[in-house]
């Protein structure tokens, strides 16, 4: 008898470790990489893509990759004043160029970019 719960208690041990192996690496998740946060001349870019994707149906896969150059922030008001960020906290306003290849065109866009609100509204958009 000692024999028989001898044969039966080795693999009854690992039937039991392979069984929490097996469970433990079902139940972890898997890491993830987390997203680099988008800068606001990237999350402009972004938005003008996606303004001429909904406009003129081009899509963002045709679009040059980002570049900071084809970004700009309009860091004056109206009347010519210099805007002082670091204090103002109203709409932004960016100009964006994205040139597609297939079609062979370069696009400008103009957006106004909420803080509170973290929206964008493409107020115009045309071909340079």
């Amino acid at each position: 008898m000692k024999y028989l719960s001898k044969n039966l208690t080795v693999p009854l041990l690992l039937f039991t470790l392979l069984f929490m192996v097996l469970l433990t690496a079902c139940s972890t998740t898997q890491p993830t990489a987390t997203p680099t946060p988008m800068t606001l001349e990237e999350s402009a870019w972004y938005a003008c893509t996606l303004g001429i994707k909904k406009e003129l149906g081009l899509s963002i896969l045709d679009a040059q990759n980002y570049n900071p150059d084809s970004v700009h922030l309009d860091d004056t008001f109206k009347d010519g004043t210099p805007v002082d960020f670091t204090t103002y906290v109203g709409p932004r306003q960016y100009e964006v160029d994205v040139y597609y290849a297939k079609v062979k065109s370069m696009y400008h866009c103009i957006l106004i970019y909420y803080p509170d609100t973290e929206a964008w509204k493409l107020t115009s958009l045309a071909v340079k």
